[in-house]
């Protein structure tokens, strides 16, 4: 729905990098979009329960017309099983 710009911040949310909120932060200073990309994205790193929680404080939607199942599905894909837990305990 939001293209490009949508999946570069949701990039930056998934970034392996420590710098990655600075990196959203940059995006959003320049009007890219909040999209629960970021929150899936998010989702497939080991402080994933940390990322998600940052992302929701920041206002990026968490539900998807899948509720959380595109989330769950990339922290199981990527073996974060504690990720994994977490958001099943928000379905």
């Amino acid at each position: 729905m939001f293209g490009t710009k949508g999946r570069i911040l949701a990039a930056a949310a998934g970034s392996p990098t420590p710098d990655w909120q600075a990196k959203v932060e940059w995006l959003e200073g320049r009007r890219f979009p909040r999209t629960e990309d970021a929150i899936t994205e998010a989702a497939g790193r080991p402080n994933a329960p940390q990322r998600r929680k940052w992302l929701r404080q920041r206002g990026y939607p968490v539900e998807t017309e899948f509720g959380v199942v595109r989330p769950t599905e990339n922290a199981a894909r990527v073996g974060n099983v504690a990720a994994f837990l977490y958001l099943l305990t928000e379905m």
